[in-house]
């Protein structure tokens, strides 16, 4: 996914918003080295109580070892987020 992003459509990859902490919103992460993720308060501490041990299953089964959780590294509590990128709020 990052490849073509960043390839094909030729935009980096520098942020990523989880807006929960799903594994399918969040397992990918790992895959995005050197970008921010950001997210609610909230999402971080489930990804930490429930998705590190619900990874420790498949992975002792051989599955899925390439996937680390990585947590955000920017979280908020209330209120909103505004995100400016280049010339882009």
């Amino acid at each position: 996914m990052r490849e073509f992003i960043e390839h094909d459509l030729g935009v980096p990859v520098r942020y990523i918003i989880n807006t929960h902490h799903h594994a399918d919103h969040t397992w990918g992460n790992c895959f995005f080295p050197g970008t921010t993720i950001l997210a609610h308060e909230r999402c971080r501490t489930k990804l930490e109580a429930f998705g590190m041990p619900s990874l420790e299953r498949p992975q002792a089964e051989h599955l899925l070892r390439q996937v680390k959780i990585v947590l955000p590294h920017i979280t908020f509590l209330s209120g909103e987020v505004t995100l400016r990128v280049g010339r882009r709020t």
